[in-house]
């Protein structure tokens, strides 16, 4: 029907200018330039604007010598610790924007293919994928950073281990419920079911 077809085609553009918590990412196969262009290329540009402004008015006064000497020079040098600059403050910036797209788009790839393929009463179970995903971009993302900044790995090394026997002794309960609800989050529990649990009812 033409008129059917005309209204979902408005609903859609609709959809891509306004894009809500529950459609966004529902049409990333269409919205993929859109959604880079807003979501990593803006705040890229308006990041890098500064810094072009910055260029302009250093060449006015001669001072362009000056200000890359500046750009590139790091302003936390502590050796074995942390090294810290302008230049390397812009490239984490642009890795970050960069970061929160390709999770954004892995995330809604994998809900178009959940919902194609594995639906239950109309809703796909994608809490689990979307927390993995979340934790394999922003893991690495943190990890390059550290490389990046040429934190030292022994002492990375050390205090995680550190961290991580800590932890693992101090928060026993949490992690075994953590694991609990990785078991749920794999299916045994959707979005807007009832359970009951010791007399309690409730939604989740």
């Amino acid at each position: 029907d033409e008129s059917l077809s005309l209204r979902k085609a408005r609903q859609l553009a609709y959809e891509m200018v306004h894009p809500t918590k529950h459609t966004l990412g529902d049409h990333i196969r269409i919205t993929w330039s859109y959604d880079l262009f807003i979501k990593t290329l803006v705040p890229i540009f308006i990041i890098s604007s500064f810094l072009i402004c910055i260029v302009l008015a250093a060449g006015i006064f001669d001072l362009s010598e000056s200000f890359r000497l500046m750009f590139y020079t790091n302003f936390i040098n502590v050796e074995g610790v942390c090294q810290l600059s302008l230049f390397k403050l812009l490239v984490i910036s642009v890795t970050f924007f960069v970061c929160r797209y390709i999770c954004y788009g892995m995330k809604a790839i994998y809900k178009q293919y959940r919902v194609k393929h594995f639906t239950f009463n109309g809703e796909a179970n994608i809490t689990l994928a979307n927390n993995i995903i979340s934790i394999l971009v922003w893991g690495g993302f943190f990890i390059y950073v550290l490389v990046f900044l040429k934190v030292p790995k022994s002492g990375i090394s050390i205090v995680t281990a550190g961290l991580a026997t800590g932890i693992g002794f101090a928060m026993k309960d949490v992690i075994e419920n953590f694991i609990y609800g990785l078991s749920l989050m794999t299916g045994r529990v959707r979005v807007n079911d009832y359970i009951e649990c010791d007399g309690v009812r409730g939604r989740v």
